[in-house]
């Protein structure tokens, strides 16, 4: 009787034994399962992180590059301006003060319209065909400002001839602009006058 009990208590022990090892087992697998779940919410935080971070350069960038675009247009649109300013000042081919002056009034606003509106007029002025208008080139303009009020100075050469004889002036200008709708407009001339490029005025 007694040797039949012992192969019972092994067989107890092997089936205690395995019970305890499937157990183990288990709670192994349930850590290495908890783990993974751990790892799969961190790899999705760093998806919804990457993708508002592409986001937000992406929106950056956008706003970077309107203002810059916004900058550069404004610039254009000042250097074009004073280009024509300047041509419809000297390049007329109309002596008359009057006539001239329509040319330029566009692109005039505030004291710079006192500043260049002749005082009286001369009919004796009329278009002379003897007359040779100065020729403007080289025209550079350097500006700076806010989006409503701006400074510019603008380097060019102004060519004249009278007979035979050509002379070429480096000239500079120094203006105000006021941003009027889509335009910006001269609202004053400090001055327009001509320097040596290797001196002083």
């Amino acid at each position: 009787m007694k040797k039949n009990r012992v192969p019972i208590i092994l067989v107890i022990v092997f089936i205690c034994l395995l019970i305890v090892g499937n157990w183990q087992i288990g709670q192994a697998l349930k850590h290495e399962k908890d783990k993974n779940q751990a790892l799969t919410e961190r790899l999705k935080q760093q998806e919804v992180t990457i993708a508002n971070a592409k986001e937000s350069s992406a929106t950056s960038n956008k706003t970077s590059s309107t203002v810059e675009k916004t900058v550069t247009d404004s610039t254009k649109n000042i250097s074009s301006n004073l280009a024509a300013f300047l041509q419809n000042l000297y390049a007329s081919k109309n002596k008359n003060l009057e006539e001239r002056y329509k040319k330029i009034s566009p692109f005039l606003t505030g004291d710079a319209v006192n500043q260049l509106k002749p005082s009286g007029t001369s009919d004796s002025d009329s278009q002379d065909d003897g007359y040779t208008p100065t020729t403007i080139s080289d025209i550079q303009t350097f500006n700076s400002g806010d989006s409503k009020n701006q400074e510019a100075v603008t380097f060019y050469k102004m060519e004249n001839k009278v007979g035979d004889t050509t002379k070429e002036v480096n000239m500079i200008m120094r203006t105000k602009l006021v941003k009027s709708g889509q335009e910006w407009l001269i609202s004053k001339i400090e001055y327009n006058t001509g320097y040596e490029p290797n001196g002083s005025n």
